[in-house]
């Protein structure tokens, strides 16, 4: 029997107030697919009751509260109800706490710049992402801001996006990773998928969650390959099972139908990277060749330049692994004008040190010194530039050269430049610990 300290509604006249409020803020659906052609409020009475077609909100009392119409109070449908101020508002709050763990957002709110402390907009409606922008309405007029402005967000109906986003936010990224990969599932709205899956990479990466990272890259190359080039998740360390996991879903990606050029070429050269993380030289330059090909469909393209660069400096390494030094080093003179970028350039210049080092006869300290003097060329020319490449190889070939030429004082200096000044080159760093090791019995 219904007492007046029931939570669920009680209508009268002098509490419609209250059931406009709750309408105002959430569609009750499944009252309008009952009520078909009407509002949610139509489904109740004006006064005294309920309409007998429009028995929804009834329905839910009786769910909710295991009330039927037999126990029910005897004037329920004939009089006014009349217990004071209708409590269904706070109820259906409580009840969607209880079911989905996050607070109640009752319009979309917006983070601009940090995502912490108050929203900027906290009474947004959140349309669509367009041309690099989040659109949304305030007070009925759109606005626009750019996306790399947009710190966090919250959306009314997207519970899993929104703890996704606030979990970013107190960067908790293992929880943002689940989050977000629900909410790139289960959302209706494509731009809500989009926002989940370019927010899942950077979450990924940040959590160590390679898989998750590399997944979402991928689905983000396939919508839109210019945002994803900004978001390329950073490569485990080789050994990982991710790397062949995610190498099996970019071979899937690939067979995608009507792939554009940019997303080809974005899948073709994570393909690489992923090969090369591996260790897998064969299934590298497998991958390597595929995408030189498809590139140099288009010599315009500035892409097409930087692979035929590469395979001129791979066609030259190939030499130096045969030995054939001379070739070696006429290949990359030949083709000093294709190398217009600083990692061709380092790659190209260590190359001719190693063919000048593999020409020089053990005994002819000439040739040696200028072999030394080649490396230390890279040294000089890239030690200042991000990654330094191919400064720690070429510091630790120039300094075996000193000391195969009786001047271990040199040799040590330069094997302790590889160790203090560059450790993450590993294999140079432990070629040079052990020569240290060896020098100090001397």
């Amino acid at each position: 029997m219904l007492g007046d300290g029931c939570i669920f509604a009680v209508y009268s006249r002098d509490t419609q107030a209250g059931v406009a409020e709750l309408a105002d803020a959430q569609d009750l659906g499944s009252c309008t697919e009952r009520c078909r052609g009407s509002t949610p409020l139509s489904c109740i009475a004006p006064s005294g009751g309920m309409r007998a077609q429009g028995r929804c909100l009834y329905g839910m009392e009786e769910r909710f509260l295991n009330v039927s119409p037999q126990n029910s109070h005897p004037h329920a449908h004939t009089a006014p109800l009349r217990a004071g101020r209708c409590r269904f508002c706070a109820w259906l709050v409580a009840l969607a706490s209880l079911f989905f763990g996050a607070p109640i957002v009752w319009a979309d709110q917006i983070w601009l710049d940090k995502p912490t402390g108050a929203p900027l907009f906290p009474t947004a409606k959140i349309v669509r992402v367009e041309n690099k922008m989040l659109v949304f309405l305030v007070g009925g007029n759109e606005t626009r801001r750019d996306l790399d402005r947009i710190a966090r967000i919250a959306v009314d109906d997207e519970v899993a996006l929104t703890q996704a986003e606030e979990a970013m936010a107190l960067e908790k990224f293992d929880e943002a990773v689940d989050a977000y990969q629900k909410a790139a599932r289960s959302s209706t709205k494509p731009w809500v998928r989009d926002w989940a899956a370019g927010r899942l990479v950077v979450a990924s990466s940040r959590s160590g969650r390679f898989d998750a990272a590399a997944s979402a890259y991928i689905a983000l190359v396939l919508k839109d390959p210019a945002t994803a080039a900004a978001r390329k998740p950073k490569l485990p360390v080789k050994g990982s099972t991710f790397l062949d996991t995610a190498v099996a879903q970019v071979t899937t990606a690939l067979a995608t139908p009507r792939l554009t050029d940019a997303q080809t070429t974005a899948l073709l050269t994570f393909l690489v990277e992923l090969h090369v993380a591996r260790q897998d030289d064969a299934a590298a330059s497998a991958a390597t060749e595929k995408l030189d090909e498809f590139l140099a469909r288009d010599p315009n393209n500035p892409a097409a330049a930087r692979a035929n660069a590469r395979r001129k400096l791979q066609a030259a390494a190939r030499l130096l692994a045969e030995k054939k030094y001379a070739p070696a080093l006429a290949a990359v003179d030949a083709h000093r004008a294709a190398f217009t970028e600083t990692d061709q350039q380092a790659e190209a210049m260590f190359l001719i040190a190693e063919a000048r080092s593999g020409m020089a006869d053990s005994t002819d300290r000439k040739a040696l010194a200028d072999a030394a003097l080649a490396y230390m060329r890279v040294v000089a020319h890239f030690k200042d530039v991000p990654d330094s490449p191919r400064v720690a190889d070429s510091l630790a070939r120039a300094a075996a050269i000193c000391e195969a030429m009786g001047d271990p004082a040199a040799a040590t200096q330069l094997y302790s430049d590889v160790v203090k000044n560059h450790p993450n080159n590993e294999d140079a760093a432990a070629i040079a610990q052990r020569a240290l090791d060896r020098l100090k019995g001397t």
